[in-house]
């Protein structure tokens, strides 16, 4: 090879060769035992990705048992995927001319240079190479950077709830980045980093609040009754923030229920032409994050006021993180309670629809009626899936915010007695407001969802036309059966279910156990101050 022709090889192939045999698509050499051991290997490597990718051990973005075309579609991409890079592999290993053309290259290029006297421009070779591997690099970055998060569900696009989220579950996750409590893609070492991060905060936190290197408003050598209640209160925080970070991080379900309910929507729009209205989820998805960050930033502005008067500041700092994921954990939960409520709210109108549609007692209605019970049936099944990806968090949270409305009273009664700064107790009247706020909410969303559904089933008992039909009658009656049977309840853990019986217990249970605390504490510190008196008087007396 002459150095005209190194030249010609250096400035065009040179690079994209090292890049083939980086990527273990050539042999360094092109010798037979080479090409056996790549082609091995190669078969080996797509038989083990065939198997894995067949048995479908990863998440899916739909429904692979029920939804078979998107399963055939998916599993379409993915055999002609394997079958190009099979084809690929073969070609460079087998067949590759690029030395022949490489060769023929250099024979044009010596016919211009001793025939014709002219030089071939090297430098446009290379501004040519240069601009292909340009184009090879950004196509390679944002292959990796879009395709790590999103890879699974590329072969599915069509089915991605894009309006869905959209509408309702993307600003809650941007706000969740935000807060450090997801990482930007669900990747292991990411969510190992941010499990150890978290540990080491909480770590330092307890350490510092154990050692009380702080200002309190009581007495902690004799009164001891509120510093148990203080310790009690901090270690229920601290608990709660690590069950709903290692829930968030570790048992994730959002996507899974975000499925559930595309599902739902694809049903109504294709079996019913019912399109769901979007646009009313849109406004209550914006009011639970406005009214958390509301909330948060009342809290905020009463830390910051209570700065200024006292020097407890520093500990309500280093709470106001943890009570604002806790408050957004919560958040979260009122906001899928608010997507259960606007699909009842849907199958409502669709069943009024239907209704109408009986009155004719036509074929095609009592099919629709069949597939209204099994779009119940797949909403049934959200909410229990939505029970399980709250199953810890929220009881947690729940008795974080149970602990916190009756004892901050108490703290109010404390500040109170000993006339400390107004505005820790202007801080306390805040706090208690949002932590009731926060139980209100989604007790009254689940008790209108409950009503929705009986609604939903009176509907169907309203019908008087046609009622001597059997077939009709079946239907009706499975379908008021289905209803009856699956009723629209949530249960925090197993432990109480959220309605607005459980809103009367937690203002019942505050006020009891306030009255119940300050008795306590009253007797307890006349009792110590009896002790103090008789210890003094026995120190006179033996003087």
């Amino acid at each position: 090879m002459g150095h005209s022709s190194v030249k010609l090889h250096d400035f065009s192939l040179c690079r994209m060769w090292h890049i083939m045999c980086g990527l273990l698509l050539l042999p360094p050499r092109p010798q037979l035992h080479l090409k056996l051991i790549y082609n091995i290997a190669v078969l080996g490597y797509l038989i083990m990705i065939s198997r894995w990718r067949f048995a479908f051990q990863y998440q899916t973005n739909y429904d692979y048992l029920h939804d078979h075309l998107s399963r055939i579609i998916d599993l379409t991409n993915f055999v002609a995927l394997i079958v190009g890079h099979l084809i690929v592999s073969m070609e460079l290993i087998w067949r590759n001319r690029s030395v022949h053309i490489d060769q023929q290259f250099r024979q044009m290029q010596h016919i211009l240079q001793e025939k014709l006297g002219c030089k071939v421009n090297f430098d446009t070779i290379r501004l040519h190479s240069n601009i292909i591997f340009g184009f090879l690099i950004l196509r390679g970055a944002g292959c990796s950077s879009v395709g790590a998060g999103f890879s699974t569900t590329r072969s599915v696009m069509w089915h991605v709830p894009i309006e869905l989220h959209d509408a309702s579950l993307r600003l809650m996750r941007r706000l969740m980045h935000c807060l450090l409590l997801l990482p930007p893609r669900p990747m292991r070492f990411l969510q190992l980093l941010y499990t150890f991060t978290l540990l080491m905060y909480l770590g330092f936190i307890f350490h510092w609040r154990i050692g009380f290197n702080y200002h309190v408003v009581y007495d902690i050598q004799l009164d001891q009754f509120s510093r148990m209640i203080d310790v009690l209160n901090f270690v229920v925080l601290i608990a709660c923030h690590i069950v709903v970070a290692m829930e968030l991080l570790w048992k994730n379900r959002s996507e899974q229920i975000e499925q559930q309910l595309e599902r739902i929507r694809y049903l109504l729009r294709v079996q019913f032409g019912y399109k769901v209205n979007l646009l009313r989820i849109r406004r209550y998805c914006q009011g639970i994050c406005g009214s958390w960050f509301l909330r948060c930033l009342l809290l905020f502005g009463m830390t910051v006021y209570t700065n200024v008067g006292t020097d407890v500041a520093l500990l309500l700092y280093y709470h106001f993180y943890s009570e604002v994921v806790l408050l957004l954990r919560f958040s979260e939960f009122s906001l899928y309670s608010l997507l259960i409520l606007a699909f009842y709210q849907e199958l409502h109108e669709v069943s009024l629809n239907l209704i109408l549609e009986l009155e004719t007692s036509s074929v095609a209605s009592l099919n629709r009626l069949s597939t209204l019970r099994q779009v119940h049936g797949i909403l049934w099944n959200t909410i229990r899936t939505f029970e399980c990806n709250f199953e810890l968090s929220l009881i947690t949270v729940m008795l974080k915010l149970f602990v916190d409305i009756f004892v901050l009273p108490y703290w109010i009664f404390i500040n109170v007695l000993n006339q400390t700064n107004t505005s820790v107790v202007h801080y306390i009247l805040a706090e208690e407001f949002c932590k009731f706020v926060e139980v209100l909410v989604p007790c009254l969303i689940w008790n209108r969802c409950e009503l929705v559904q009986r609604e939903i089933r009176s509907i169907f008992h309203s019908l008087n036309t046609n009622r001597r039909d059997v077939q009709l009658n079946s239907c009706l009656l499975r379908i008021s059966t289905h209803l009856g049977q699956e009723s629209c309840q949530f249960s925090a853990g197993g432990f109480l279910v959220i309605s607005n019986e459980t809103l009367g217990k937690f203002i019942f249970g505050m006020a009891s156990y306030v009255f119940i605390c300050i008795q306590f504490r009253m007797s307890l510190v006349t009792k110590s101050s009896t002790h103090s008196v008789e210890a003094v008087s026995t120190v006179a007396a033996d003087d």
